[in-house]
């Protein structure tokens, strides 16, 4: 369905083609004034057909006129408000329809769609079976809308997220959307650029944040975590543990990459001085 709503007024609602389009009128807080009318289409037929909705204003008489279309979905296309989600924190992923001529549709509620995850490079079925494979995200359909899904992060990893319409004219019309679950990390000592004397090694350590603003410190080395100097001229940094050590004067770019990502990654300078 569909909604409208007109401003400035109470207004009366007509469906010029009723076997097409049915509509409801809406009502402000009073109940006795309609501001806005739900509309719905009441039966499918081929090709693209269309209709009037007029809106005439109690008082004033005077009249709106809004042209309804429906036509046969011939492509889907998700939005999402986020492409990189940290553990625990939400997403809205929201499908859009198209017509043949690439006419957004203003809404796909009333439609069914099967919502799916699966991580990017996981096993295949029968060794997801076995190791227990969960996907880097849970999915909640909106109860309202299946149209739209929040998205949850759960697990770090690359993620496709899947979109099916099950009741579309099309049939096996779908569309997937890439998502990344990462941490939240920084690099400790901070803030950056991190002073070093010359000589002196210093250990460069990873604080994870929640989303509950809790923060802690990861034993080092860390299995998921690797370290890298852009400059091993100045400063070397054990790709492991994190452990610097300065070679002479001069700046250098350390990075923090998580292996099990391609897209999350920190980096603070470090100063070498004497």
């Amino acid at each position: 369905s569909v909604r409208l709503r007109a401003y400035n007024g109470c207004f009366t609602w007509t469906s010029k083609n009723p076997k097409l389009l049915g509509l409801k009128p809406l009502y402000d807080s009073t109940g006795s004034c309609s501001v806005g009318a739900s509309l719905k289409s009441i039966q499918s037929y081929e090709g693209r057909r269309s209709t009037f909705v007029v809106a005439r204003d109690e008082v004033t008489g005077a009249t709106l006129r809004c042209e309804v279309f429906f036509d046969r979905i011939h492509r889907l296309h998700a939005v999402q408000n986020t492409r990189q989600l940290f553990l625990e924190s939400l997403a809205e992923v929201q499908m859009h329809g198209y017509d043949g001529e690439g006419n957004k549709f203003s809404s796909l509620n009333g439609l069914h769609f099967k919502w799916e995850a699966q991580n990017k490079n996981a096993a295949t079925s029968a060794m997801r079976s076995v190791l227990g494979y969960q996907p880097s995200v849970a999915l909640t359909p909106d109860q309202n809308d299946e149209s739209q899904v929040i998205v949850r992060g759960v697990a770090v990893g690359n993620v496709e997220i899947t979109g099916t319409c099950l009741s579309c004219a099309t049939k096996g019309l779908k569309y997937t959307i890439p998502l990344t679950v990462v941490e939240l990390v920084g690099i400790l000592p901070a803030p950056s650029p991190i002073k070093m004397l010359s000589g002196n090694p210093v250990q460069l350590l990873i604080e994870v944040t929640t989303s509950t603003g809790d923060s802690k410190i990861l034993p080092v080395p860390s299995p998921h975590y690797s370290w890298k100097s852009a400059d091993t001229n100045v400063v070397k940094v054990d790709p492991t543990n994190g452990l610097t050590t300065s070679v002479r004067t001069g700046f250098a770019e350390i990075t923090l990459k998580d292996e099990r990502v391609d897209s999350d990654r920190d980096s603070t300078l470090v100063e070498v001085v004497d």
